[in-house]
């Protein structure tokens, strides 16, 4: 029990310092890579899903609901941090969204100035020639 104890613990803290770092990096770096991030997220997960199974396994046969308490309000903790990294992640592709529609419209604007100096340029030196 200790060892699965132990595991679960590590598993929580890991994740927990996944969160918190990218957290951090919402706030330092001005293009996170969303892929990266998400699959590191989604390997700690896993570690702490399987370590998380073994725990419920082992604790299945055993009373103590003091423990039980601790992993819920842990696992509470680390839902309510997922819940703000999400909204975190989700206004960031909001934004993201919106300099892309504005690049769009630049670029748009700026062929329509383009096709307007290559008319001018034409008008003028059928004047000059």
């Amino acid at each position: 029990m200790e060892n699965t104890v132990k595991k679960l613990n590590q598993s929580i803290e890991k994740y927990k310092a996944i969160q918190k770092k990218q957290i951090t990096l919402f706030d330092t770096e001005l293009m996170p890579d969303l892929g990266s991030l998400n699959f590191e997220r989604a390997s700690a997960f896993a570690d702490l899903k399987n370590n998380l199974d073994r725990f419920l396994n082992m604790i299945h046969y055993e009373d103590n609901n003091d423990l039980m308490t601790f992993y819920q309000n842990q696992l509470s903790l680390l839902i309510e941090t997922d819940g703000e990294l999400k909204k975190t992640i989700s206004q960031y592709k909001n934004e993201l969204k919106q300099h892309m529609c504005d690049m769009n419209k630049s670029k748009t604007a700026f062929h329509g100035y383009a096709k307007s100096v290559r008319s001018f340029d034409q008008k003028t030196f059928g004047f000059t020639g």
